[in-house]
């Protein structure tokens, strides 16, 4: 749930981002189901009309309303793929599709405390699959090398790390196996 949480501070530092460099972009949003939800929580009703605020700011290009799409059919399409832990990233990756982590200290915060103290960094990043952008600075820095085609280091990583090559099971059964025999 921390993904949430730290919506109020993503979408704002995104949209800031894209204004600053001033190209033309399609931005599909996906908003988490918990917000969404005819059963959300007041909190997360509060959170979703705090960030969809800043979508009216975007000046570059075009919102396009995602809800008669799922998921796949998003990612499938998207050129790139930003979030903040959303499983949506991590299926990007098993796409090969750029991905961008936004992620601040206060974000990582939410997580920590959400995840039980877990949780202090996506591992999509770690494993140097994606990009990661703690600033509006940052996320231009990223978006400018995404669109460069500056993305080999994050796809091998991503072929190295996320092979949908149906011996997935396989190899986490061996973990398993190795770390208890």
């Amino acid at each position: 749930a921390g993904e949430v949480w730290g919506m109020v501070q993503a979408v704002p530092m995104f949209i800031e981002a894209l204004n600053g460099l001033d190209i033309q972009v399609y931005l599909i949003l996906r908003d988490h189901p918990k917000v969404t939800s005819v059963n959300a929580p007041d909190e997360f009703r509060r959170i979703y009309l705090e960030y969809h605020k800043a979508l009216i700011k975007l000046e570059v290009g075009k919102i396009v309303d995602s809800k008669e799409l799922t998921s796949d059919e998003v990612n499938a399409g998207a050129d790139i793929v930003v979030g903040i832990s959303s499983t949506m990233l991590v299926e990007a990756c098993y796409m090969h599709k750029p991905v961008l982590h936004i992620w601040t200290p206060e974000i990582g915060e939410v997580f920590f405390k959400v995840t039980g103290n877990t949780f202090a960094q996506m591992p999509t990043t770690s494993l140097g699959a994606a990009f990661k952008a703690e600033s509006v600075v940052e996320i231009q820095d990223c978006l400018r090398r995404i669109i460069a085609g500056d993305t080999r280091a994050t796809l091998e990583a991503q072929k190295k790390y996320f092979r949908a090559d149906g011996l997935n099971g396989q190899r986490v059964a061996e973990a398993i196996l190795n770390y208890y025999y």
